[in-house]
């Protein structure tokens, strides 16, 4: 086979003349492969990597890159009757390209049902054992991470250990890190784990095949989406190819304002091609096309308030940007930066929004102390609904929220009609009724104090 080094550049191959220097060539491109990783890709000396242990191989999968949002489930706004006590499980996520199926996790092993039957398509077990010695405590907590095309498994001393399985059940990588580092993003469809550097502002890809650095990038926070992993360093924005760390562009530090390499540049969040990007010093959000970094918009965000700055997804063309401190939410559209609406939202428990849609119309569900804010761009839809005041459990599906007050002396959950912002109906649970509900069947389910037994409500 023919080195297409050897290629000359009108098709032909090179002479037995050149082919020394192409050698040579190939011989500087290694050491300046090499250079990537020890000098970083800014040219600074990177620090020593991070300890961690993968095992497996790239998990090729269709994902998109596209951000997966939670599936909003569809429940009967009518009063739910009791059928018993039943021993299916009901899905802990639902798988966010078809919704007719979900995933149970138990300790290190995934199963994928059809969310309305039960029915079990296939199990499987992360190999843990394979970067894992000593193995993880019997027991230890484990959570699940639906994508585009697959589901991770996290667990372990802050999260840190993580292990990929496809959504047809095929068993991807699994990666451990052995340092105290504040972000691990494990990556099945491009073959690295990326990870935050535990003493030093750098972020580095390891390769999932044997856990080796493949390179290192100075960044203070990170985001991966796709096959691109998002840095923010100091008041500058940068976009890397995660198999290889090569830079895509570059932005700021004068589009934050004034001494923002001081100040440094949080990354709210990367949806639907705009990279969210918060300067907490000088108070102001700056929108950038994820393809190239240029501005889309940019917002003052009120003073005192950007530490509690998120930015929440409504559809393509909407997000909610609140800060729960400020007690305040604005539905903004994403292409220009306008504010449609401002709603004032309580600044305690301030939960994560939900999106859901009337009869096609986007709207996001804002839950609080006290109320649920039901905020869309159809100001039909644009309703308060009180709550019990105090710690709630609410559960919010695409018609109804489920709130369940936590308290002793009250087992009871109340069904309000997010149509319409009407309580619908009241119920009593059984005394033996641990945590939820998990919306189920058109209903939902509560866990019952005895294992694998479930009183079902639809």
């Amino acid at each position: 086979m023919v080195d297409p080094l050897e290629r000359g550049a009108l098709g032909g191959y090179a002479s037995s003349r050149m082919r020394p220097h192409l050698r040579r060539l190939r011989a500087i491109a290694g050491v300046l492969a090499l250079a990537v990783v020890v000098l970083g890709c800014g040219g600074e000396q990177a620090p020593s990597p991070a300890s961690v242990r993968c095992s497996g191989s790239q998990l090729r999968v269709a994902g998109s890159g596209v951000e997966a949002s939670p599936v909003a489930v569809r429940a009967v706004v009518g009063v739910p009757r009791s059928r018993g006590v039943v021993t299916r499980e009901p899905p802990a996520r639902l798988d966010v390209d078809d919704p007719r199926f979900g995933y149970l996790v138990d300790g290190w092993t995934v199963t994928r049902v059809e969310a309305a039957t039960g029915r079990v398509e296939w199990t499987v077990t992360v190999p843990l054992e394979a970067v894992a010695s000593p193995a993880l405590p019997a027991g230890d907590d484990t959570g699940l991470d639906v994508e585009h095309g697959y589901v991770l498994v996290r667990g372990g001393a802050g999260d840190g250990y993580v292990g990929a399985v496809g959504s047809t059940g095929t068993v991807g990588p699994v990666c451990a890190r052995r340092s105290a580092s504040k972000r691990f993003e494990l990556v099945p469809p491009v073959g690295v784990a990326v990870v935050s550097n535990p003493v030093e502002p750098w972020v580095e890809a390891h390769s999932v095949s044997d856990g080796r650095r493949r390179w290192a990038v100075r960044a203070e926070t990170f985001l991966v989406r796709g096959d691109v992993a998002y840095g923010s360093d100091g008041g500058t924005v940068s976009a890397y190819q995660v198999r290889s760390g090569k830079r895509r562009w570059s932005a700021g530090p004068d589009l934050f304002g004034p001494n923002e390499e001081l100040g440094g540049v949080r990354l709210l969040g990367v949806l639907d091609g705009r990279v969210y990007a918060l300067s907490e010093l000088n108070e102001r959000l700056v929108v950038l096309r994820a393809t190239d970094g240029r501005v889309s918009w940019r917002q003052q965000v009120p003073r005192r308030f950007a530490s509690t700055t998120s930015v929440h997804r409504v559809n393509s063309d909407f997000v909610l940007w609140r800060s729960s401190y400020e007690g305040r939410a604005r539905l903004v559209d994403a292409r220009t930066g306008t504010v449609v609406q401002t709603r004032d939202i309580a600044s305690r428990f301030v939960d994560t929004p939900q999106t859901v849609s009337f009869n096609g119309r986007p709207a996001i569900v804002q839950p609080s102390e006290g109320r649920i804010d039901v905020i869309g761009p159809d100001q039909r839809d644009n309703r308060t609904i009180d709550i019990p005041s105090g710690l709630v459990n609410v559960v919010v599906t695409d018609t109804v929220a489920y709130v369940r007050p936590l308290r002793d002396d009250e087992q009871a959950i109340f069904g309000h009609d997010l149509a319409t912002g009407q309580l619908r109906w009241r119920l009593d649970l059984p005394t033996t009724a641990r945590y939820g509900p998990v919306p189920f069947d058109g209903g939902f389910a509560i866990p019952d104090q005895s294992p694998g037994r479930w009183h079902l409500f639809s």
